[in-house]
């Protein structure tokens, strides 16, 4: 396992060459300089995984102010690996040539409606190749959103050995990988920090993550899955009994008596979500808001008081109706937004900061509750809270749609780059832990403009329902959805994603995940038949009955990226005993059959396979799936199979 490792310049000088004293207790190694800045590195090894996670901590306990602290990298390690020589440069790669696999994050929101190629590369894999020594790779999330752009997770690989390694900061970030004659030296870090401390003031910076492996990149993602699974989720960190969300969307603009009535129709039809997820709109003065773009919910922002005039009794009718079809509130809400003129926003001045355009001077139309402030996060805390407890609400459903970076640097003082940013990214994860200290089956859904704040750190307290903004989109190209779905399993084992068009098993499908959402019947222009409810019970009992596989172990057999041509084919297994594969024949495949190779299958054993749509039962011995592979024939184009198996 790696060994943790950090740099930092200290007024100019490398830390490591002033460190005076070092003390080490369980899981914390605490250096000091003379004078007075306290270092503290916090490491968990998990042995099992081969991995590693550390974060630093930086305190002055000197009089008046410490020196600067400059050029902060968290981890400056280095990963071994074998020699390897290009050759002439005119040929094509060897095998086993050392690469940097990177992840793409989300893509500009506005892309969503208008391009499918562009939307469909998010989350996608790409390789960049290092084979020079002193080489150098550099890269960068854009606009203080940790998953905006690039995601926070890279690999290096070289053959079947590696290493994945996983930045914590839901703010800006960057990557630095070098190469070097033994292997490749990394470096992770804040973009943005060249600060001083004031005296007894203490910030804490990224953590990292380092899992090595020599067993193959498809076993080593695998291993991560299970690694972010059962210690860096939600449920594994706080003991929770969910980490999923089965959510039913109603826009919040709809009356309560409209939501109403669509509650009691999906009761009395037997569909049975487990959170009625109210979404925005709920705020705000109109009369009329049928749905997002509708109303005037939007110059409120910030404001968070339920409109009296479409939910005349504070929605407290609407809890009950859904408590009484067997499911708990799920409530939207975007806390760090605050619209300039509201009536927050100028009763609690002192809690927000602003930033200036940088072509025209002027104050941005958006304030950011700064979360550095403490009186700020209590009334974040107090405001969330008060929904909690009224609506006795399961899932938050907290939003971000906006990039900070401009906020928190218009505002650091002159000596002091970085503070703002790390004071409220730090004040984020202590409001986020203080709510769940105090409700401890409280769900929080990361919702930030559709994906845009995955990391390891947001992991441990939230799930990423709305992996993607484009599910807002009321007729979503189901391909796009199903690159979503198989770039991003092949990392995280908790995500979620949201199907708007109703009784289309195809576009359904292809949404599962970890967690699901039903948004067929959302606004007040969707509507629902007698057909479409009894389609919608039976995806739903679907869904329900194959939900815990999307968590374990997976392989993709089929295509990673848009190509209408093609197949996507998923296996989500236990490695052993059981799992589920589900293919899709996309809308201009010519190829009517497909045959794949099952992973975790053993020669010795007998496999029953239940087909879901014909209903069919198949036994097949292990040896001849090793010898034969495992064929799946769909003869209509955009048309979906899902199967289940078990170990006889």
């Amino acid at each position: 396992m790696i060994e943790p490792k950090f740099s930092f310049l200290y007024g100019g000088t490398p830390f490591s060459e002033i460190e005076k004293t070092k003390t080490c207790n369980d899981n914390k190694t605490v250096y000091m300089t003379d004078d007075g800045l306290e270092v503290t590195l916090s490491a968990i090894k998990y042995p099992e995984y081969k991995a590693t996670e550390w974060v630093i901590y930086f305190k002055y306990t000197g009089k008046g102010q410490s020196k600067t602290l400059s050029d902060i990298y968290d981890a400056d390690i280095s990963i071994d690996l074998p020699p390897y020589k290009r050759g002439f440069k005119g040929n094509r790669l060897k095998d086993g040539a050392p690469k940097i696999v990177k992840m793409t994050g989300c893509v500009p929101g506005v892309r969503y409606s208008c391009d499918d190629e562009e939307t469909s590369t998010e989350f996608s894999f790409h390789d960049d190749y290092l084979f020079n020594d002193g080489q150098c790779l550099k890269y960068l999330n854009r606009g203080g959103i940790s998953s905006n752009y690039l995601m926070p997770f890279f690999e290096i690989n070289q053959a079947d050995i590696g290493a994945i390694i996983a930045i914590g900061w839901t703010g800006g970030w960057k990557a630095e990988f070098t190469k070097t004659e033994k292997g490749i030296s990394v470096k992770t870090g804040l973009q943005n920090a060249e600060f001083y401390l004031n005296s007894q003031e203490e910030v804490r910076t990224t953590s990292v993550l380092v899992m090595e492996y020599d067993n193959g990149s498809d076993n080593a993602s695998n291993t991560f899955r299970r690694l972010i699974k059962n210690h860096f989720s939600s449920k594994a960190r706080n003991g929770r009994v969910k980490n999923h969300l089965i959510a039913n969307e109603l826009w919040g603009g709809l009356t309560s008596q409209e939501m109403i009535k669509r509650i009691n129709e999906y009761k009395d039809h037997g569909i049975v979500f487990d959170q009625e997820w109210i979404d925005a709109g709920w705020y705000g003065r109109s009369v009329k808001c049928d749905d997002a773009f509708e109303g005037d919910w939007a110059s409120f922002t910030g404001d968070w008081y339920i409109n009296p005039r479409i939910h005349k009794n504070g929605m407290k009718d609407v809890k009950d109706a859904c408590e009484a079809a067997g499911m708990r509130m799920m409530l939207w809400i975007e806390p760090e937004r605050i619209i300039a003129g509201t009536e927050c926003s100028k009763k609690h001045s002192d809690f927000l900061v602003r930033a200036k355009d940088k072509n025209t001077g002027e104050l941005s139309a958006h304030c950011l509750l700064y979360y550095g402030n403490e009186q700020a996060r209590k009334y974040a805390f107090d405001t969330i809270s008060g929904f909690v407890e009224e609506l006795n609400m399961e899932c938050l459903r907290q939003d971000f749609n906006f990039e900070p970076d401009i906020y928190w640097s218009s505002n650091d003082e002159p000596g002091r780059i970085g503070i703002h940013e790390i004071k409220h990214i730090t004040g984020l994860y202590r409001l986020w832990d203080d709510l769940l200290a105090k409700y401890p089956q409280l769900m929080i859904d990361n919702c930030a403009s559709g994906g845009r704040r995955i990391d390891i750190e947001t992991m441990k307290r939230a799930i990423p329902f709305f992996r993607s903004d484009y599910q807002c989109d009321f007729d979503p190209e189901p391909e796009v959805t199903q690159a979503h779905g198989t770039n991003i399993s092949r990392y995280l084992p908790y995500t979620g994603c949201t199907t708007k068009v109703k009784s289309d098993i195809y576009a359904a499908r292809s949404t599962y995940a970890s967690s699901w959402g039903g948004a067929f019947y959302n606004t007040v222009f969707q509507s629902m038949d007698d057909d479409d409810f009894e389609w919608a019970r039976r995806i739903l009992e679907e869904y329900k009955s194959v939900r815990k596989y999307f968590s374990m172990d997976y392989h993709n057999h089929g295509s990673a990226r848009l190509d209408s041509t093609s197949w996507t084919i998923w296996q989500y297994y236990d490695g052993g005993e059981e799992g589920i594969i589900m293919a899709f024949r996309k809308k201009s495949s010519e190829q009517y059959a497909s045959c794949i190779g099952l992973k975790g299958i053993y020669a010795e054993y007998m496999y029953e396979f239940f087909d879901y749509d014909s209903g069919k039962r198949t036994n097949i011995s292990g040896r001849d799936l090793l010898s034969d592979g495992f064929r799946i024939e769909l003869i209509n184009r955009r048309s979906s199979a899902l199967i289940k198996y078990e170990r006889v």
